[in-house]
């Protein structure tokens, strides 16, 4: 009864359709990632204690600055120092960029060649060994975590301060993120053909390489790119530990508040990132994907994108275009026709001319006003009808045939010519590509090897090119890398000090003391609170942008004038690193938690606001005016017909951008805007390498725990899929209840044959929740107590025949919910003995297969024969086992 009265009060009443009631399931997931949202960013505020007035008060200051950035004497920029320097600054400035774009290259494509076998070992349908498997992805994961920075301040022992260094320490931070992106492409990769190869007899690695690799060699080439422009971005932050490169010319120069030169280096970095990302576009679009690989794309670009164009205008001006003004456009173009061929003379061409343009604005003219007119006169009767019944909003509605569904009668022509314009929209479009593809099958129909040498003779010549000026590039760069070892002693005591950061010192996860009667500045699990903290407040300012930025760079949502303002505004943003941003802020608004906050919010916003846009123009706009018929304003159109569509994939992203700023909070710490960086360097340069081990075991451990949630809450908004604990955890509660939901349905009368488990919750809530509504109306009436209504009511739901006396209402009400129970108790134990029965039967066909399997391995003294026989044995084993599960959970 208890259990009964707590689902009443606890339960959404389901809805009932066709008399069948529908679970609604209640929104946990959501409320509690919103909670838990909520909760970081208050918290978030509260620890980093922002200064909004010295924020704000700085924008002045601001604007001084960037005219310091900005102001580029470049007559001293080319003057040679009389003391220390051989070189004038401009030469320097154009040295380390190319210095800087020279290591990026070595490191990326070192760690490129190193990513691609352990990939293949990652990948589970390539080398299907669970263990390898495992420790390589494992493995990937740990380096993923570890800054980047960090490398370099381990290398500089074995190396010294130079670009070996720094092209090392790129090279295993790419082969970290590149190898992920590998393996999970291999994973997705077309295996039938590599399953046939093995079949014929050719090895794992003939197989592999003809029919997996060419497969993969795009996505390698595509993530080389990727790398490196990664790399270039973020090497700076090497080279300032390095001293080496554009980072620490950036970080001498704003020593020193020379801020021109600063300014004049961010724009050499942002002009090569920029060009680079213009590059890589490029060369991904037309030589690694190949998307002129169609013969005839040209002409069929050429044909459609003009159609296209017509589309996309907005419903009245494509009504005066291609509907009023078709026959117009047939005169005029007649008209210049006659002309051409000198069938009139220039001053009749020119009185014609003239005549044709009064005739256009006549026509736009009067079907402006037909327009106009037909709108009023719906508003008209709407009002009339909305005056005659003001209390039925039902009979404000009509069913309009063309559109298919109720319309507001002030709606009624704007629907039903909007449904006309996009059908002939789609009938001008559908038109195109008919003749497009008629065009096509020609073209095919004449289509000869000759032709298709004709029309693209250097196909393969330009990926061969490519790799070519890659390889050449990437030899350069070992040229010029300063290759050798730092001293034997330098060397040792590197090991030392290695070995020293393994003997980490625990104290230091939770406390400031080190155990060594010495205390440190924080302890791990402060520093990393900082950082998350951190992160959450400068993504979510940083969403805040995005949101204004995305949204009303889309077309769909604002005018395209307007829309392509806000594009420019976030393309600019986009490219500058955070830990630009900072080393800006930092001369404004000082170093600590807040400016690493800011930093992040404005790196945010450039990048979540270019995937905003891009989800918003993908809306699907027919929904939307659909409810623009129901007489919806623009802004819930806009909340019920464009938000639904965005709202998970926004989520998705804004997830996945708190998890890259996390790490990025990290990095910026070395540049001031922020502790953890700083700390992991101040560890490591006073000598206190237990510590610095702490601390970075805890960013590990923080970062592999932060990533697999990221993974776990995007899987749930994107496909609804639940973690393997939770999946299991659900599998046990509905195994629970489903007995119960059964025997009260079928104590209602209804047959639970084949009903799914949801259908059988749904009624089981709904009882709930009318026995207690019942329950009150019964009190309400009689004048009765609430313990004896409600038994009146249960009573009543079950068709229990009783008197209005207390006790023979608690005795019958006992004897039923007797038979409740014990009813359940014998669906388990019968549900026990199947599935026991399931399980003795598959033990059974097991053994069978092991003596078949032992008699054929005794006959068969071929390795090759025996491994076939194995793995068919395997093969039948996890089909007997899958056919059994499949039984067990039918008995659920």
């Amino acid at each position: 009864m208890f259990r009964r009265k707590l689902t009443a009060l606890s339960s959404t009443k389901p809805l009932v359709i066709n008399h069948h009631p529908v679970y609604r399931p209640k929104k946990i997931f959501f409320w509690s990632l919103f909670i838990v949202i909520v909760v970081l960013v208050i918290l978030g505020f509260q620890f980093i204690s922002p200064d909004w007035g010295e924020f704000f008060t700085s924008f002045a200051g601001l604007g001084e600055r960037i005219k310091e950035l900005l102001h580029w004497d470049f007559n001293a920029f080319k003057e040679i120092p009389a003391i220390g320097q051989q070189k004038s600054f401009l030469a320097r400035s154009f040295i380390s960029i190319w210095d800087t774009i020279v290591m990026a290259l070595s490191g990326t494509v070192i760690g490129i060649i190193i990513a691609v076998p352990v990939s293949i070992l990652a990948s589970k349908n390539i080398i299907n060994n669970t263990f390898f498997n495992r420790f390589c992805k494992i493995l990937l994961a740990i380096f993923r975590t570890i800054p980047s920075f960090a490398y370099a301040l381990i290398l500089v022992g074995f190396f010294g301060f130079n670009n070996l260094t720094v092209s090392i320490a790129v090279a295993i931070f790419t082969f970290a993120i590149s190898a992920k992106m590998l393996y999970d492409k291999i994973e997705q990769v077309k295996m039938a053909p590599f399953e046939t190869m093995l079949a014929t007899g050719a090895n794992r690695f003939r197989s592999f390489r003809a029919a997996i690799f060419p497969q993969v060699i795009p996505h390698i080439l595509s993530t080389v790119f990727y790398a490196l422009e990664t790399n270039l971005r973020y090497i700076s932050i090497i080279g300032l530990v390095a001293k080496v490169g554009i980072g620490n010319l950036i970080d001498n120069n704003a020593q020193l508040q020379q801020w021109d030169r600063v300014g004049w280096l961010l724009f050499l970095l942002i002009l090569t990132i920029v060009c680079l990302e213009i590059l890589i576009y490029v060369l991904r679009k037309w030589v690694i994907f190949d998307q002129d690989k169609i013969l005839d794309e040209k002409e069929r670009k050429k044909m459609l994108n003009p159609t296209l164009r017509r589309t996309r205008k907005n419903n009245l001006l494509f009504y005066y275009n291609e509907i009023i003004l078709a026959d117009w456009k047939n005169k005029k173009e007649g008209l210049y026709k006659q002309y051409q061929q000198k069938a009139i003379t220039k001053e009749q061409f020119t009185v014609k001319k003239e005549a044709l343009k009064l005739e256009r604005k006549t026509l736009i003219t009067q079907a402006k006003k037909e327009y106009f007119e037909r709108l009023a006169i719906d508003q008209q009767k709407f009002l009339e009808i909305k005056s005659a019944y003001p209390a039925t909003p039902k009979k404000w509605f009509i069913y309009s045939e063309k559109v298919g569904q109720l319309v507001r009668y002030d709606k009624l022509y704007l629907a039903e010519f909007a449904v006309e314009m996009t059908y002939q929209k789609q009938k001008l479009l559908q038109e195109t590509k008919q003749a497009i593809n008629l065009k096509h099958d020609q073209f095919i129909a004449n289509l000869t090897v000759e032709k298709v040498y004709q029309k693209q003779p250097f196909g393969w010549i330009k990926r061969v090119v490519l790799i070519a000026i890659m390889f050449g590039l990437f030899i350069y760069s070992l040229t010029t890398i300063e290759w050798g070892l730092a001293n034997s002693e330098t060397i040792a005591k590197t090991l030392q000090n290695i070995a020293r950061m393994f003997d980490i010192s625990w104290w230091t996860l939770f406390g400031t003391e080190n155990g060594a009667g010495s205390t440190v500045p924080y302890s791990v699990i402060y520093l990393i609170w900082e950082t998350i903290m951190i992160a959450a407040v400068g993504t979510f300012i940083g969403v805040i942008i995005a949101l204004i930025l995305g949204t009303l760079g889309s077309e769909n949502v604002v005018n395209k004038y307007v829309a392509k303002i806000f594009v420019i505004i976030a393309t600019v943003i986009r490219p500058i690193p955070s830990y630009l941003y900072a080393i800006i802020l930092i001369s404004l608004t000082g170093i600590g938690e807040f400016t690493g906050a800011l930093a992040l919010a404005i790196a945010t916003a450039g990048m979540l606001s270019k995937y905003i846009r891009e989800m918003f123009d993908d809306v699907d706009m027919n929904i939307v005016k659909t409810l623009a018929a129901t007489g919806l304003t623009n802004g819930q159109k806009f909340r019920y017909g464009v938000l639904p569509q965005v709202n998970s994939g926004i989520m998705s992203w804004i997830i996945y951008r708190f998890e890259i700023n996390i790490k990025e909070a990290t990095l910026l710490g070395i540049v001031g805007a922020g502790n953890m960086g700083y700390v992991l360097q101040a560890y490591f340069n006073s000598g206190l390498f237990e510590d610095f081990g702490a601390l970075l075991f805890g960013i590990i451990i923080i970062s592999l725990l932060l990533e697999w949630l990221s993974n776990v809450v995007r899987d749930k908004i994107n496909y609804n899929r639940d973690p393997k604990t939770v999946h299991w955890l659900k599998k046990v509660i509905r195994r629970t209840e489903a007995p119960s939901y059964a025997i009260n349905a079928k104590m209602l009368g209804y047959t639970t044959t084949d009903v799914p488990f949801n259908e059988l919750k749904a009624l089981y809530i709904l009882t709930n929740i009318n026995i207690f509504r019942t329950a009150w109306k019964i009190k309400k009436i009689e004048k009765i107590s609430w313990t004896k209504a409600y038994q009146l009511s249960y009573c009543q739901t079950f068709n229990i025949k009783a008197d209005k006396t207390t006790a023979n209402l608690k005795e019958l009400i006992k004897e039923h919910n007797g038979q409740y129970n014990d009813a359940i108790k014998k669906v388990k134990e019968n549900r026990h003995y199947e599935i026991k029965q399931i399980k003795l039967k598959q033990d059974s066909q097991i053994k069978k297969l092991k003596i078949k399997f032992k008699k054929d391995w005794k006959n068969n003294n071929k390795c090759k024969e025996r491994w076939e026989l194995w793995k068919q044995f395997r093969l039948d084993c996890q089909l007997i086992k899958a056919t059994s599960k499949h039984k067990k959970l039918s008995h659920i």
